[in-house]
């Protein structure tokens, strides 16, 4: 079964409690996923994780790899090497309001020059088109706070889930 949208697959394993097929982007795809992101050719070589939910959840739905030990603090919301992250993308037209960081603090950015970007997001100025991104490691020299400007930015993703490695 597909969302409304036909966005997201969903198999019914038992009463209440659902499988959610996601494409995961690979390493590999991080520097072209701009350019293949929704090619046809991109899609049918496109690899999936599958998730367990307990509801239908409308969007679209992207799932990454994390990388390095930027978000790793040795805490329960600690984000490790190897990590899956599944975000539910925002269109660009909710760029212009303010995000509910509240319920979701952690987003993914995939900007047009610098790749994929998975960090907190602690403020947004909602005018200038601006969001301050922070790193969980708490080695501030090392991973410094710092600003995106959204003009730069493709897609942005909420991080919905988590699929710890192990």
């Amino acid at each position: 079964m597909f969302d409304e949208d036909g966005n997201t697959k969903f198999y019914e394993i038992s009463p209440g409690v659902y499988r959610m097929k996601v494409p995961l982007i690979s390493e590999t795809a991080k520097a072209g996923v701009l350019s293949g992101f929704a090619d046809a050719e991109y899609i049918e070589d496109q690899e999936y994780i599958v998730t367990t939910v307990y509801r239908y959840h409308k969007g679209r739905y992207k799932a990454f790899r994390v990388m390095g030990d930027s978000m790793d603090v040795d805490k329960r919301t600690t984000f490790i090497h190897g990590d899956v992250v599944i975000g539910r993308e925002i269109a660009p037209e909710l760029w212009k309001s303010r995000f509910h960081t509240h319920k979701y603090p952690f987003y993914i950015f995939v900007t047009k020059n610098d790749g994929i970007i998975f960090k907190e997001l602690i403020d947004h100025n909602v005018n200038e088109g601006i969001v301050t991104l922070h790193s969980l490691n708490e080695d501030n020299e090392t991973y410094p706070d710092f600003t995106v400007d959204l003009k730069e930015v493709a897609f942005i993703h909420n991080v919905a889930k988590r699929e710890v490695e192990i």
